[in-house]
């Protein structure tokens, strides 16, 4: 554990820990694994440690594997290694990160991604997906067999899944197009509705092509992709929070098709409505109610 200064350090909950030295007493290192970070009003503000990051572009010059968490590739980032390379991150994060680091390519499907030359670049995107790291950091240095053993023995799956799952969509509603903010309330009462976007043109009073301009530049989607996303949306709580079966999941949602609704929430989560259900839904074991009626 390393940090500017050593000595006791306070996290940002709180928590007291002790930094065994200072970063400049390290001049070289095989490893860094960068932590997740607190942003200060949920903002980074570039060039706020300067001392941090000349010290990571030095132990990447002389051979360091440089690797975060979640936030933590906010720090990385900072360093210009990653321009022109791929990374990932904690999804909250995405629109914030790709405002402040452009040349950077984000790729929010992965948990875990590996970039830059000889792979000496890898991120994790949620905090919890340091175990997949860890693993992953197993398997490249000691070999798999060993991070076979290691899951094994800890009962930790090993599957480097997308992340696009636990993505809860957050549209924009402060981009100042009051017309369009309008139709965004009516479409979160509504979403169901069928034919949507038609009668989003009446909800918005103006012409289809005036409409879908400024509907894409205050949201950066198509009134299509953004009900899509919704509805998605929508599916995904009630199959956590519900016993629906998918066909009626779909059709509370807006969707008379099915298969189609099937397709549609696999290709934007990565998985199918029912492989979402068994894997994100609490488990009976740990279900309250279910403890309390036993």
């Amino acid at each position: 554990m390393v940090s500017p200064r050593s000595g006791t350090l306070r996290t940002a909950s709180n928590l007291e820990i002790a930094s065994h030295c200072a970063i400049n007493e390290i001049t070289e290192t095989d490893l860094v694994i960068l932590p997740s970070i607190q942003l200060d009003t949920n903002q980074w503000i570039r060039g706020q440690d300067p001392e941090i990051t000349q010290w990571l572009k030095e132990m990447h010059e002389n051979g360091a594997l440089l690797c975060s968490i979640c936030s933590g590739v906010f720090l990385l980032a900072e360093t210009g290694l990653l321009d022109g390379h791929e990374a990932t991150l904690h999804w909250a994060h995405e629109e914030h990160f790709r405002c402040v680091f452009p040349d950077i390519n984000i790729n929010m499907e992965r948990l875990l991604v590996t970039s830059g030359g000889n792979l000496r670049f890898v991120m994790g995107g949620g905090s919890s997906s340091w175990q997949d790291l860890l693993i992953y950091l197993i398997s490249r240095f000691v070999g798999y067999p060993a991070a076979r053993a290691v899951c094994n023995f800890y009962a930790i799956p090993w599957n480097f899944e997308k992340q696009t799952p636990f993505y809860i969509f957050t549209p924009s509603t402060d981009h100042g197009d009051s017309a369009i903010l309008h139709v965004q309330k009516w479409l979160d009462r509504n979403f169901s509705y069928q034919n949507p976007v038609v009668e989003m043109y009446k909800q918005a009073g103006m012409p289809q092509r005036s409409f879908l301009r400024r509907f894409q530049k205050a949201t950066g989607q198509t009134p299509i992709q953004y009900v899509q996303q919704l509805r998605v949306d929508r599916g995904k709580r009630l199959l956590e929070q519900t016993n629906l079966p998918i066909e009626d999941v779909a059709w509370k949602v807006g969707y008379e098709d099915p298969t189609f609704f099937r397709r549609l929430f696999k290709r934007l989560t990565g998985v199918s409505p029912g492989v979402y259900r068994r894997n994100i839904t609490v488990p009976n074991f740990a279900d309250l109610e279910l403890m309390i009626a036993e």
